[in-house]
């Protein structure tokens, strides 16, 4: 009988160990699904200022071409 308890105990140690183990990769695994968030973010960020970037320009060169334009 002291046999199985002590088996039981080490179960339940051991169970307590899976768990505390599971707990911990779930939050590794949130801190990545924010890392990648952030990053998207980020992405999205540079995507909109190039994209803003590019708009400049062409509007730059349409209004150089109507500038000329209108000088000759």
């Amino acid at each position: 009988m002291a046999q199985l308890t002590d088996s039981m105990a080490q179960l339940t140690i051991s169970m307590a160990q899976m768990t505390v183990s599971v707990a911990l990769l779930t939050n590794s695994m949130a801190q990545l699904t924010n890392s990648m968030a952030q990053m998207t973010i980020s992405i999205a960020r540079i995507v909109d200022e190039s994209t803003e970037a590019s708009h400049r320009i062409v509007i730059s060169k349409d209004e150089a071409s109507e500038g000329g334009s209108r000088s000759s």
